[in-house]
């Protein structure tokens, strides 16, 4: 400044850090400090002598923001890693402990923990998936994750090799999975009926293999996945059904009741009819007639006489 004028401009400490000054003589305020290799920059805000920091610039790349006043000054915001990432802090000066970050890709990651120890605690992916983690700092794991309005996923195993062991669905569907991270296999499907599914095979090529219904009806089935045919019914009190023929279009064959008797039947799938009844004590009855129609026409004894009958059913 000019004589009589003159103002503080810069003060060079002993350390090698400058302070840069502002403002009108007598009334200069701190702006900025600089480290003496360069390490950071200080910005500071305020009057006289309540300048207080509100950002800092670090050689790594780093800037950090303060709020508070002077010399309570704590750190709220930073961005770091090279600008790609923003960190929220709270917390008293010295203290400050991360509570939230988001990505230049938009993931936010949530965190729990006094400061220096702050552990993951959620993660929101762009799509809106949210992925919870348990465990502390260093060694989170994700127990579990979900969509809105969408599926739930929970997960166990150590960080890193976390297996997905069953999924919730919106229709109420919960399947149950087995095996090592990455291999997890469908091996139990629980309706929202009540009904379970059992299912056997690798990853992505499980199949069917039986159903149990809410009414302790039992359903078999055999055949590769997408394929699966009914084979064999068991119902509660008793009866066994079996069935032959492709997936949708199954026919029975053959039913065996509780007293021990047999029924064997015939015709396409919807349209079988009744032709032979064995009874445990070697009688056989033969039928004729279209489903609904069948009628008994012949009778086997077991001592070896044959009964022939005429006549509609019934």
């Amino acid at each position: 400044g000019d004589h009589g004028e003159e103002r503080l401009a810069r003060v060079q400490r002993a350390a090698g850090v400058t302070e840069h000054y502002e403002g009108a003589r007598g009334e200069e305020r701190k702006v900025r400090v600089e480290s003496a290799v360069g390490k950071w920059v200080r910005h500071y805000e305020g009057s006289p002598p309540f300048e207080t920091l509100v950002r800092a610039e670090l050689a790594t790349g780093e800037t950090e923001w303060y709020e508070g006043p002077k010399g309570w000054e704590r750190k709220v915001r930073a961005l770091v890693k090279r600008g790609t990432v923003q960190q929220w802090f709270i917390g008293d000066r010295g203290r400050e402990q991360l509570v939230r970050a988001k990505s230049e890709t938009g993931v936010t990651t949530l965190y729990e923990g006094a400061k220096d120890q702050e552990r993951l605690v959620r993660c929101v992916l762009l799509s809106g998936c949210t992925i919870h983690f348990s465990g502390d700092r260093g060694e989170e794991r994700k127990v579990r994750a979900e969509e809105e309005d969408g599926p739930v996923w929970h997960y166990e195993g150590a960080a890193g090799n976390e297996r997905l062991v069953w999924e919730f669905l919106p229709s109420g569907r919960r399947e149950h999975y087995e095996g090592e991270r990455f291999e997890e296999r469908l091996v139990r499907v629980e309706l929202p009926d009540g009904g379970v599914e059992h299912h056997e095979g690798e990853r992505g090529e499980e199949r069917l293999v039986r159903l149990r219904l809410r009414h302790a009806e039992v359903r078999h089935f055999e055949g590769g996945r997408g394929a699966e045919r009914l084979v064999r019914v068991e119902l509660p009190r008793g009866p066994v059904l079996h069935f032959e023929g492709d997936r949708s279009v199954e026919r029975l064959t053959r039913r065996e009741l509780r007293g021990g008797s047999v029924e064997r039947y015939a015709g396409e799938c919807g349209r079988e009819r009744l032709v032979r009844r064995e009874h445990p004590s070697g009688r056989v009855r033969q039928y004729e007639g279209e489903r609904g129609e069948e009628r008994l026409v012949l009778v086997e004894r077991p001592d070896g006489a044959t009964e022939h009958y005429e006549g509609e059913s019934g």
